[in-house]
């Protein structure tokens, strides 16, 4: 099986997806994390970020139902792509969903931040976030669901880091969705940051939770 067909991430709302893991060589897993006070640390990757007060955390059944809706969502029609999917989703950590509002409220719209690590020590040619992402669009575009990329990988500083930025339009009869992908490569995983938003204020909150986040190391 080519490698890009391994190499997944997928995003949230109604359209996205992603899960749990396997343990790390080194003893130590991404999901050893906290949440406190508002205040959300991943000692794994050696970073926190500060959350807006009232905004909701998703519970492990709330992300594991996202999961299953998204990844039948986006192989819908597949049955290689479906265990292209499962195949990369035990490999994967959904750390953290983060929403405006509860996940399912009755709002017309609800900016929602995930944070997301995959495993690719098995790839050695996934060297950055922008290697990272050339897979990703390779399964986002290539599926069922109606995602156009805005422009080509950006490099942007987070928290003092270096990492690769790729937007996405997702167009449908019921809305129009926006996701934006930050990513990194550290430690054998891929670590990426999802925003997906509808309006400029939403994008506007999402950015500003970004902005907090500061890696230890800086």
């Amino acid at each position: 099986m080519k490698v890009a067909s391994q190499i997944s991430l997928l995003a949230v709302l109604c359209f996205v997806v992603l899960l749990v893991g396997c343990e790390s060589e080194l003893g130590s897993r991404p999901d050893d994390d906290s949440l406190s006070q508002g205040t959300y640390s991943n000692r794994y990757f050696g970073f926190s970020m500060q959350l807006p007060e009232a905004w909701a955390v998703a519970s492990a059944e709330t992300k594991e139902a996202i999961t299953d809706g998204g990844a039948a969502a986006i192989s819908e029609g597949s049955s290689a792509r479906r265990a292209a999917l499962d195949e990369a989703l035990a490999n994967t950590y959904q750390l953290l969903t983060v929403s405006r509002h509860e996940i399912g409220s009755p709002v017309s719209s609800n900016a929602i931040l995930q944070v997301v690590a995959e495993r690719v020590s098995q790839a050695p040619g996934i060297q950055s976030g922008k290697d990272y992402l050339f897979h990703v669009d390779a399964i986002l575009t290539g599926g069922s669901l109606p995602y156009v990329a805005d422009g080509g990988p950006e490099l942007q500083e987070v928290g003092g880091r270096r990492m690769f930025l790729r937007n996405y339009q997702i167009q449908s009869n019921q809305q129009n969705l926006s996701q934006s992908y930050v990513a990194l490569v550290d430690r054998g995983y891929a670590l990426s940051f999802i925003l997906s938003y509808t309006t400029p204020e939403e994008k506007g909150q999402l950015e500003e939770i970004l902005r907090s986040v500061q890696f230890r190391d800086q």
